[in-house]
């Protein structure tokens, strides 16, 4: 069987590589069904047998993450994913944190998913988030990644900051951004004033002749 992989490192050409096959040595009971009903309640288990089964082998094609359509916030997730995003509360004032908590569901390469940025930042000031992740049954490549993050409106907003998350689908071979729902948010207040540094002091000392 032939399988298709994508590796981050999209300047490098397609690979071909081989896994297997994979020896296993088993040990097995086989029964006799000559033996009779008795010997079968004092021992159920046959004489043992040591067998080696293998594993077929599995081609593998390696191929170079595309740089085509590449998005620029993409940070290497491959697989396929739901995003969603809610916040609270949903009213505020200028400068008061909206606490926001960003969901990705799915299977894939959940180590390489980073913080989703805002698709439009202006009027927003974003903070860092504590992540979690939890995997289904254990798993590492399916299950669900959290963000919990503070967003603070610097002016009058109507809904709540729309974030945006980039993966590529191996299926499609194609990039995908899927983008947080507008939900209703009121902001009161006047816009916050941008702080202007002040100039710098000048020496009152003269220059030396």
């Amino acid at each position: 069987r032939r399988h298709t992989r994508y590796w981050r490192d999209w300047s490098s050409d397609v690979c071909s590589s081989d896994l297997g096959p994979v020896p296993a040595n088993l040990v097995v009971s086989k029964q006799d069904r000559t033996r009779r009903a008795f010997d079968f309640m004092v021992n159920p288990f046959g004489p043992q047998q040591e067998l080696t089964v293998t594993a077929p082998e599995i081609e593998l094609d390696v191929k170079p993450l595309p740089v085509a359509g590449r998005p620029k916030d993409f940070s290497g997730a491959v697989g396929k994913f739901e995003f969603s995003a809610t916040g609270t509360p949903p009213r505020v004032k200028v400068g008061e944190p909206v606490s926001m908590r960003l969901v990705i569901s799915g299977s894939g390469n959940f180590d390489r998913i980073g913080q989703p940025p805002l698709a439009e930042p202006d009027g927003w000031t974003m903070y860092s988030a504590k992540e979690d992740f939890s995997g289904h049954e254990g798993a590492a490549t399916e299950g669900t990644k959290t963000f919990e993050l503070p967003v603070t409106p610097t002016v009058a907003k109507t809904t709540m900051p729309v974030f945006a998350f980039s993966y590529f689908d191996p299926e499609s071979e194609k990039y995908e951004t899927l983008l947080s729902a507008p939900a209703p948010l009121t902001v009161e207040g006047a816009p916050v004033a941008a702080v202007t540094p002040a100039p710098a002091a000048q020496s009152s000392t003269a220059p030396k002749q």
